[in-house]
């Protein structure tokens, strides 16, 4: 399965957490695709996970040593679609898990069964351009920032797609990035 081979793939080439052997990156595979099977466990929570309503952001250890973060959109009845305050909250806990050596990995994952992320929210943006807010500008604005850098980040950045799946929050894969989708 070419899910199996690419997730595979980019944990051998993660840096080993201290106790290296074949258990521990089997444990860290089967820790991550618990996620891409919609696996509401985890294995270990290493810090208190910051909910927002939108997005949720949680810390867990594959084994110990060895850690990763998890960005959860959830807004399973708008088909996880970006709006603005999600796009600035994945920016900055993006930039500060970029600074934190300790996490060597990033995924990102939808709530819900029917979408990983319908795109950015056209409806809210709509509204905001018929009465004349700036929203629609500050919007994209925000979201291609966010493309650009996810594109550009520094660490590996696995997005999990399973279900609808539009817009650049998933597609922005470079040789370090790793998009998969599950059906």
């Amino acid at each position: 399965c070419i899910i199996w081979k690419a997730m595979y793939k980019l944990l051998n080439h993660l840096p080993e957490p201290k106790a290296t052997s074949w258990s521990n990156s089997v444990k860290r595979f089967s820790v991550l695709m618990s996620h891409v099977h919609g696996a509401r466990r985890t294995v270990h929570s290493t810090s208190t996970p910051y909910h927002y309503e939108e997005v949720l952001f949680t810390t867990e250890e594959w084994v110990p040593g060895g850690r990763y973060h998890v960005i959860t959109l959830n807004r399973p009845k708008s088909l996880n679609a970006l709006n603005y305050n999600m796009a600035g909250l994945i920016t900055k806990d993006l930039k500060s898990v970029e600074q934190d050596d300790s996490i060597p990995l990033v995924v990102i994952k939808g709530s819900g069964t029917k979408a990983f992320c319908a795109g950015g929210d056209i409806i809210a943006v709509t509204e905001a351009g018929k009465v004349g807010g700036s929203l629609s500008k500050d919007f994209f604005r925000a979201e291609y920032s966010l493309n650009h850098y996810i594109g550009t980040y520094k660490k590996p950045f696995i997005a999990i797609i399973d279900g609808i799946t539009m817009g650049g929050v998933s597609v922005h894969t470079h040789t370090h990035k790793h998009t998969h989708a599950h059906t």
